[in-house]
């Protein structure tokens, strides 16, 4: 992956995240009574998610997206903290934590898959 890709699909899963948050406040909002302009907004916020999704699977692998996409157990909370007051539990940043090391696992492995092998190790 060069540097644009890199670039291009920090941003589109940076928008990924922010949409798949706006989409789970919209749908809390109108768990709470909101008005009808929630519908729209959740499955606005959804549609725009997919659309993103789709951008990213063209430069990247599936079982990579997934694996980063994984991330959002962690950041929807913090959003969610950030901006409307929730609660952050310990035990989110904990299931955090145990994602990013499941994730530079899966890294180093495709890494190595990735890498050629030295001459004369062949059998």
């Amino acid at each position: 992956m060069n540097r644009y890709d890199f670039i291009k699909n920090t941003l589109l899963f940076i928008l990924f995240f922010l949409f798949q948050w706006f989409a789970q406040y919209a749908a809390a909002r109108l768990s709470d009574g909101g008005s009808k302009l929630f519908h729209i907004l959740m499955y606005g916020g959804f549609f725009l998610r997919a659309l993103v999704w789709i951008e990213i699977l063209r430069d990247m692998k599936l079982i990579s997206a997934f694996s980063i996409s994984s991330l959002s157990y962690l950041i929807i909370p913090l959003l969610s903290w950030r901006f409307t007051g929730e609660e952050y539990k310990s035990s989110y940043l904990l299931g955090g934590l145990l994602i990013l090391a499941g994730i530079l696992i899966f890294s180093v492995g495709e890494q190595r898959e990735q890498s050629p092998e030295p001459a004369g190790e062949s059998l």
